[in-house]
Formats: structure tokens, C-alpha cells, sequence
């Protein structure tokens, strides 16, 4: 994988791990199927290895590929966010294992809590990324009434509606509760800080 990454193995370290490697990994599970990664994992054969591992990396390539033009999409979809709270978009066929990527895109450039959905083999489901403050799994109790099923953690959550004519509903109940809960204070990014240092104490 590193070979077919272009990296020496003297050059293994937490950056090409979590830049290089783990998003080739992970692609699998994002548009075919994790076992084709664990396949390369557990293989002792170095041809098979090998036909694996560019696999992977054509995948990768395939998953970047189907990310920027999704995601080009979504921007558009929100266009001006103006003063909306919380964004929702729905994309038609998005792969369900690129949509977390495109909330946290969204949440990151609008500083909004962001749910991503693709309509897909008949389902409506998505992702959801969330900023400081604002905890989503809460959210979505609140919007319980428009999901046949949700869960996850006050940053992320994983979603899917009762049925593909909810999307509006869904949309209204989360902006509201967002709006409710929300501060126009909140949705300005804020940059942490440690400690300030001169050039001389550094």
C-alpha cells in the first residue's frame, strides 16, 4: 500500500498514516466494501498484495473523485446560507459512505450543523456533522417523528428517514430546532487558544 502510495518505508510516519494510508483503507468501506481492505491486510501473497493495493488506491482516486463533485453540489444547494442555522441538503445516488464527508465540508465552511442525504435504492439516508454546542443526536430526538432510525455521538450522527417524502419535514423540524437552539453568537467560528507566545519565549 505504501508502494502503491509512492511513499518509502523510511518514511512511515503519523502523517502518512492518517493522510495517506488510512483514507486508501477506508475508501473500501466508503464505495465497495470494507473486506476488499482487509483482504490486503491478512494476505501472506505479495502478487495478491499487490492487485489489492491498487485496488485500494484506485478506489481512493474513485472516492475523491465522487467527494469533489458531491460536494460541489451541496455548496451549491446551500448557495447563501444568510441566516439559516443549520444546513440539510439531498443529493440523488450519492454513495451513503460519502455523505459524513460532505456534512463535515459543509459544517466547516458555514459553521453550521450540516446533514448531508442521498436518495438511495429507495431510502432517503445521510450524515451529520456539529459544531460546539450544539449536540445532533439531541437534535434528531427532536425530529424523531421524520426518522425510521438515527444514532451517534453530540459531533456526528448517522440518519435515515421514514420514507423518501419526508425530506421537507425533516428539513423544517431540524432548522427550527437548530434556530431554537442556536445563538447567532454560536454560529461565528472561534479559534482556541492555548497560550500566546512571543518570538522570544518560543
Amino acid at each position: 500500500l505504501y508502494t502503491v502510495a509512492g511513499i518509502k518505508p523510511d518514511h512511515i510516519t503519523p502523517g502518512t498514516i492518517g493522510f495517506q494510508i488510512a483514507p486508501r483503507i477506508n475508501a473500501a468501506g466508503r464505495i465497495d466494501h470494507a473486506n476488499e481492505a482487509l483482504k490486503l491486510l491478512r494476505t501472506t501473497d505479495a502478487d495478491e498484495a499487490t492487485h489489492l493495493a491498487e485496488h485500494l488506491h484506485a478506489t481512493n482516486i474513485e472516492r475523491q473523485r465522487l467527494v469533489f463533485e458531491a460536494t460541489a453540489q451541496a455548496m451549491a444547494m446551500v448557495g447563501d446560507v444568510g441566516d439559516r442555522h443549520a444546513i440539510v441538503v439531498c443529493g440523488d445516488g450519492w454513495a451513503p459512505g460519502i455523505v459524513g464527508l460532505i456534512a463535515t465540508k459543509l459544517k466547516d465552511v458555514f459553521h453550521r450543523p450540516a446533514i448531508a442525504l442521498t436518495r438511495h435504492s429507495g431510502k432517503v439516508m445521510g450524515s451529520g456533522r456539529s459544531i460546539d454546542g450544539y449536540h445532533i443526536v439531541r437534535a434528531l430526538d427532536a425530529c424523531r417523528a421524520h426518522l425510521a432510525g438515527y444514532g451517534g455521538h453530540p459531533q456526528a450522527c448517522g440518519l435515515t428517514l421514514v420514507s423518501p417524502n419526508a425530506v421537507d419535514a425533516f428539513t423544517a423540524a431540524f432548522a427550527q430546532h437548530a434556530a431554537d437552539a442556536l445563538r447567532d453568537a454560536d454560529l461565528t467560528p472561534t479559534l482556541a487558544v492555548d497560550a500566546e507566545l512571543s518570538l522570544r519565549d518560543a
